[in-house]
């Protein structure tokens, strides 16, 4: 798939997502093979100059490239006569059809960009990028009960009673056991880093610069509230006022006691 643009990206520079936590800074090199161009996009990819942005977010990891300035090549599948020496042990040629999902975000900048800006290793995207991302790849799942008999059943144990900031993502939240009355749950927040040269739906969501106070943020009444690792085997400190403060980029774990 080939996107055509106004777009003049300097040297044809691109950028694509790693792993969906960062954006990294390509480069079309004329001294490479056509295959050593193309990088494979998790989720997001996008060209820029100094005035707008195109943005393709995609719910399936393709590969990407952009041969040429204003272009966006998308390989939406491949085709091997023989093996590639990669593990596969044998060529590509059953190939199925596929639906392939994306979404496409045109921005224009409020300010000039600093200078060198294409030089560096790393970009962000925008807010509004990070939020259409979310509705892409977390599409909501509506579920209907035939028997209205059971519908008490599927009640809800934990609700949310406020909105978590525009730039604050729950990872998950998971139960990890009870004790008596006691329910302790594992919740992982992350906070993404985003471009300010772009605006965004101020309406829609709030930003509290990565302060988030888990209390108001449920319903269910807190306990306590514990920082703890990722793999939530290593306790920490307990936060006291139950208020947290998760850095950007950075992926914080607590342990919540209902």
């Amino acid at each position: 798939m080939r996107l055509r643009s106004g777009i003049q990206n300097s040297n044809r520079v691109f950028y694509t997502d790693l792993n969906g936590f960062q954006i990294q800074r390509r480069q079309t090199l004329d001294k490479l093979p056509l295959q050593a161009n193309f990088y494979p996009i998790p989720s997001m990819a996008f060209i820029e100059d100094d005035e707008t942005r195109l943005t393709l977010l995609s719910r399936q990891p393709l590969g990407y490239s952009s041969l040429e300035k204003g272009f966006m090549e998308v390989v939406l599948d491949r085709r091997l006569m023989q093996d590639d020496n990669r593990g596969l042990g044998e060529g590509v040629k059953d190939n199925k059809v596929t639906a392939s999902d994306f979404t496409l975000l045109v921005e224009q900048a409020t300010v000039a960009p600093l200078p060198g800006r294409e030089r560096l290793p790393t970009q962000y995207p925008s807010l509004l990028a990070h939020l259409s991302q979310m509705h892409v790849l977390h599409p909501l799942t509506s579920l209907f009960l035939r028997d209205k008999s059971a519908q008490s059943q599927f009640v809800p144990s934990i609700r949310l009673a406020a909105p978590l900031p525009c730039d604050v993502h729950m990872l998950n939240l998971r139960l990890i056991g009870s004790e008596g009355k006691e329910t302790t749950s594992g919740l992982l927040l992350h906070r993404k880093g985003y471009d300010c040269r772009y605006p965004f739906p101020s309406h829609e969501c709030t930003l509290t610069e990565g302060k988030v106070s888990i209390a108001n943020l449920f319903r269910n009444s807190l306990q306590s509230v514990q920082a703890t690792s990722l793999s939530l085997l290593t306790d920490k400190e307990v936060i006291k006022d139950d208020a947290v403060e998760v850095k950007p980029m950075e992926i914080n774990a607590y342990k919540v006691t209902w």
